[in-house]
């Protein structure tokens, strides 16, 4: 069941959260938003598992999503020698705007799977750029 709102904040450390601490798969998640912010070092919408495959994130965001002061959208899968291949983060959103030097991200990641795949689709975006690695928080 996705989320449909007109404007979500994600702020002070909040997460939208779906996971698994066994060997399952991490659940899905899919927002409906005109706005979406997510706003502050912590706050987060993400997917992980300890050993199964990562959950995929899908956001159509009819206006804008903003990510501000190191904050992430994320999938990841496999911890400390486990396996499972990350999750698949779709993106839809007139534009897309990240502060540049506050360090928020945007990845698919798996410890020893293969890794998730991003796909963005957005008439404009502002402040991201693609990197081999994840930036170094401060």
């Amino acid at each position: 069941m996705p989320i449909t709102t007109d404007n979500l904040d994600i702020r002070d450390d909040a997460q939208i959260f779906s996971g698994s601490l066994g060997t399952g798969d991490a659940g899905n998640i899919r927002i409906h938003a005109n706005i979406l912010e997510i706003l502050g070092k912590g706050s987060a919408i993400a997917s992980s598992t300890n050993a199964g495959n990562g959950g995929n994130i899908t956001l159509n965001i009819a206006d804008l999503l903003l990510l501000r002061g190191g904050s992430f959208i994320s999938t990841t899968a496999g911890r400390s020698q486990a396996g499972g291949n990350g999750g698949n983060i779709n993106i839809n959103s007139k534009f897309i705007v990240a502060i540049p030097k506050e360090n928020s991200d945007i990845s698919a990641n798996a410890f020893t799977g293969t890794g998730g795949n991003v796909q963005i689709n957005s008439q404009g975006i502002f402040g991201i750029e693609a990197r081999p690695q994840p930036t170094e928080k401060k």
